[in-house]
């Protein structure tokens, strides 16, 4: 599913409040509550990187054997979006990888947690509804 294919689906279904700033995508407003929602574009071939609370990166790239070869990244700051009460970031595909940072030299693999860095992480944009409920 493309982001806008994702962002015309949750139009349809839910309040959405005009965004008025560039940290996020959308506002749903859903029982008295603010959500926002960040939304990212990812392919099945990258690895989401939480370098720190703000900073994740996207690493494109291929699998070769248990190798990852690196093709491009970007850097994506988060640093307002984090500043917000119920935060929410929409993944379009399932990443290969999902990866957290712990220090300079320890990472943790967090491909099937839902909740990381104080965010709700979706990475079902087909199962949306079973997070709003």
């Amino acid at each position: 599913m493309t982001k806008r294919q994702l962002l015309k689906k949750i139009k349809s279904e839910y309040i959405v409040e005009k965004r008025k700033e560039n940290s996020y995508d959308i506002v749903i407003l859903l029982n008295g509550k603010k959500i926002y929602v960040k939304i990212l574009n990812i392919s099945l071939n990258t690895i989401l990187s939480l370098n720190s609370k703000y900073v994740w990166e996207l690493k494109k790239g291929k699998i070769s054997g248990i190798r990852f070869i690196t093709y491009s990244s970007n850097i994506i700051n988060l640093k307002d979006f984090m500043k917000k009460e119920n935060k929410v970031v929409i993944l379009t595909k399932m990443p290969y990888k999902i990866f957290r940072q712990i220090n300079e030299s320890d990472i943790e693999d967090v491909t099937n947690e839902k909740l990381v860095n104080n965010v709700l992480l979706i990475t079902n944009p087909h199962s949306i509804y079973d997070f709003f409920k």
